[in-house]
Parts: C-alpha cells; structure tokens; sequence
C-alpha cells in the first residue's frame, strides 16, 4: 500500500515490525479509527405510529424566514443592475 502511494519502499520496516503491537501505538491506531467511522441511524419519516417519548419534528421551514429570504432576493436582483452607476 505505501509503494502504491508513494511510488517507493518503506525503508523502516524492522522499526515497524517492533513496534507495531506497542500500547502507545494501538491506542492512537483506535482513536484514528473510531474518528473515521460514521455512525448513521435509520429514520422512518412515513411511520405513523407514534413511539412514547419521542417529540414530532416539523421539518417545513418556518414561513417568516422564507418570506424574509425572498425579499431579500428580490432586492438584490433589483439592485443588481444599479451597481455599475
């Protein structure tokens, strides 16, 4: 993998024969790891069951925000072609 990578030999590896399996190495091989990976979880946005405990989610974005974004929009449009003067 490292001559594929970087297009030469690993000239260390009886250092890393070594001290491969050392506690110090292991632990920072874990906390590598543990950031690499992604945890996702499932949501059933359809289900219409209603599990206790949990609280229903509006995922529509409120209309004030909305309205608030177009008109800024239309302004910057309006005032887009008044720059150049």
């Amino acid at each position: 993998m490292y001559k594929g990578r970087y297009e030469s030999s690993f000239s260390f590896e009886h250092c890393w024969n070594e001290l491969r399996y050392q506690p110090k190495l292991m632990e920072e091989l874990e906390i590598k790891q543990q950031k690499t990976k992604k945890t996702a979880t499932a949501i059933n946005l359809e289900d219409t069951n209603e599990t206790p405990g949990l609280k229903q989610v509006d995922l529509e974005r409120p209309p004030e925000r909305k309205a608030k974004k177009e008109r800024q929009n239309k302004r910057k449009r309006s005032d887009g072609g008044n720059e150049g003067l």
